[in-house]
């Protein structure tokens, strides 16, 4: 698609870029590469993950704030084009404000909540209010805005309505509860990294479900929600492991916003299995497909998915 948000925290003062993650992140993207960036101060330190795809732009920043008499702390952004997104807001609270007051009025999200959020090319201040910030922000490519015929029963048709009026100014449709769009948001960022179209395609999947989720629709239309809930779990167990890591059910826990018992039960009372019983096989099924596909050893293969010792994993 095109970068869509240029958040650059460099130039606040006693900032410095560096080389290593200065925490580890909530949600590691393995097909950012190049476009992930580290800052560290003495106040706080920060992650941003973006990633160009060919229909969609994702971007993921991360914060932890050491001095609380630094909050809010004030990031300045620029929005680079005339873009629409889904604003995901996992931890913290956050509010835009744009540096012109004629290009519309302050956004604030908080903890939990998602909207849809439209903004020309403008310069404005991102302001973050708690000690951990975590949002995503996804655009997606609006011709199905041209097309679209809305309705106005829905805060997005009632946002593309007043669009077509004043798009000259940022403006944002009313926060609603993420949690039906958390296994997807967790899909979406556990993907492995592929080459080419198949990222593409891969991305295309669980951002279709969330713009459907955010338009009010059914997700999944093909499965009822229980069904799609543990059929998102093994797709992002199965996604870790590509990618070259082994999840525990704490990180997927943390990922999909529950805790490790809630998700541990709810796995197991929807499919009848332990969630640790997939992981196991998800992990055997990895090392098979590595030594067959791959050509890895054993010894290769084994260390590839987590196993310290050869022999547990031959056995």
């Amino acid at each position: 698609m095109r970068a869509t948000i240029n958040i650059n925290l460099a130039p606040l003062p006693n900032v410095d870029e560096a080389g290593t993650a200065p925490f580890f992140p909530t949600y590691l993207l393995p097909y950012a590469g190049e476009q992930t960036a580290f800052y560290k101060s003495p106040s706080f330190s920060a992650i941003s993950q973006q990633y160009d795809a060919f229909d969609v732009y994702i971007t993921v920043l991360e914060v932890k704030v050491r001095q609380p008499d630094a909050l809010p702390l004030a990031v300045p952004i620029e929005m680079l084009h005339r873009d629409l997104h889904w604003v995901y807001q996992m931890k913290g609270r956050l509010a835009v404000e744009p540096a012109d007051a004629g290009a519309g009025r302050r956004f604030e999200l908080a903890t939990g909540k998602q909207a849809q959020v439209y903004s020309p090319a403008m310069p404005a201040t991102l302001y973050l209010a708690e000690r951990h910030t975590l949002c995503v922000c996804i655009a997606v490519k609006a011709k199905w805005l041209i097309r679209h015929q809305p309705v106005g029963t829905h805060p997005v048709e009632k946002l593309i309505s007043f669009l077509r009026k004043r798009v000259h100014q940022c403006v944002a449709s009313h926060g609603t509860i993420i949690d039906p769009a958390m296994p997807y948001l967790a899909e979406l960022l556990s993907l492995p990294q592929l080459a080419g179209e198949p990222m593409d395609a891969a991305i295309a999947q669980p951002v279709g479900q969330l713009v459907r989720l955010a338009r009010g629709g059914n997700a999944d239309k093909a499965q009822n929600p229980d069904e799609a809930f543990v059929a998102s779990i093994c797709r992002q167990v199965d996604n870790h492991l590509k990618a070259g890591r082994v999840p525990s059910v704490a990180e997927l826990a943390v990922q999909n916003g529950l805790s490790a018992r809630s998700l541990g039960e709810r796995y197991h009372t929807l499919s009848g299995h332990k969630l640790q019983t997939y992981m196991a096989k998800s992990r055997l099924a990895e090392g098979l497909r590595l030594m067959i596909e791959e050509y890895l050893t054993v010894g290769e293969a084994a260390l590839a998915i987590g196993y310290a010792e050869t022999s547990v994993f031959s056995k």
